[in-house]
């Protein structure tokens, strides 16, 4: 769905009071919401990446809304705990952040500290190895760097404002287009090569190093999940590929921070990105628990389908706690899969960001 349309479907059913009115049946059980990026609103007026951070401000207003609203905020343990005991008291909120970004420590934790609430950080090794392929951020520093970009035998403008915003997302949309892993990353590194990005640099520069990773681990609001060594697309690989990609990454992390990893969180999440195969193979290597991020709240019924569990992503462009109500109302997430057609189990779910 458009950005403008969404937003303004959103406004809609808030406005009309929609939302609220029908809460008590759509809003679920709970919910587990995902974050990628906290930190203070950068200036730049390109920002094509927007969508995975919020601020430290609006941090704080969702943990305000949802103590408002008589959420009770719980570890995924515990959530695992309550959907298989079927523990519906109280709705529950659990807070997921996803790829191991330094703002995470800086930003993000100090605010849960304050406020008491239990996260899940998870980390992909490479990205704390220092040697991640961040592609969004890469294609969104040589969009932004450069007037522009010459890919084979055409060129890009990059000039504009407007410019940037077609050029990064032509880019993108190459980029999912390649077939596999491997052509993905020669794809980047040839655009990295030639406009002098240093991969390596912007991994170290905007991911937790092991150091800083054991440091979180060592909070006891937090909990470290796996989130597959490589950030691949899961969809994209080997069924022999995808079982070492997670359970390599639950080996690298306990022997990093000498701890149980149980749960997990699939790169992209989307249905493109990650299906039945996946559940499949998440279960049989042992994870409690593993996160998608297809669009819902949490139904009575997830105790059944605790490896294919739905999120409410926090999205950047929309920060405003009416956004937040809809969302959480589960009535936007059930319209939304409607009109995608999508539907899984007992529940729908869309497609997610990255």
């Amino acid at each position: 769905m458009d950005h403008s349309i969404r937003k303004a479907a959103l406004d809609g059913l808030y406005f009309s009071g929609v939302s609220r009115l029908l809460r008590p049946v759509a809003a679920g059980v709970g919910a587990i919401i995902v974050l990628h990026r906290v930190r203070p609103s950068p200036s730049m007026r390109f920002q094509p990446n927007l969508p995975l951070e919020v601020t430290p401000e609006f941090l704080e207003e969702t943990i305000g809304w949802l103590k408002c609203n008589a959420y009770q905020f719980v570890s995924m343990d515990e959530a695992r705990s309550r959907l298989v005991n079927r523990d519906f008291r109280t709705r529950f909120a659990t807070v997921t952040l996803d790829d191991g970004y330094r703002d995470n420590m800086v930003w993000a934790k100090p605010i849960l500290a304050k406020h008491g609430v239990p996260y899940t950080i998870y980390v992909p090794t490479t990205f704390a190895d220092g040697a991640g392929n961040l592609w969004w951020l890469a294609l969104e520093s040589i969009v932004a760097n450069n007037d522009r970009l010459e890919l084979d035998d055409c060129v890009i403008p990059c000039g504009s404002i407007a410019d940037k915003v077609r050029a990064y997302a032509r880019l993108k949309k190459i980029m999912l287009n390649q077939p596999s892993p491997a052509e993905e990353r020669a794809f980047v590194q040839r655009l990295a090569e030639r406009y002098r990005y240093d991969h390596r640099a912007a991994a170290r520069a905007t991911c937790m190093d092991w150091n800083e990773v054991r440091e979180v681990a060592a909070d006891p609001l937090s909990t470290i999940g796996a989130h597959t060594v490589s950030h691949v697309v899961l969809s994209k690989v080997s069924e022999s590929e995808v079982r070492e990609e997670l359970m390599q990454s639950r080996r690298i992390l306990e022997r990093e921070l000498e701890r149980d990893i149980r749960h997990l969180a699939y790169p992209f999440g989307s249905k493109n990105a990650v299906g039945e195969r996946e559940f499949r193979i998440a279960a049989e290597v042992g994870y409690w628990t593993a996160v998608t991020t297809r669009l819902g709240v949490l139904k009575a019924g997830d105790g059944s389908h605790l490896k294919e569990l739905p999120r409410i992503n926090i999205d950047g462009r929309y920060q405003r706690k009416r956004y937040l109500d809809v969302l959480l109302s589960g009535l936007a997430p059930a319209i939304w899969s409607a009109s995608r057609g999508f539907v899984r189990g007992p529940r729908a779910g869309v497609p997610g960001v990255a």
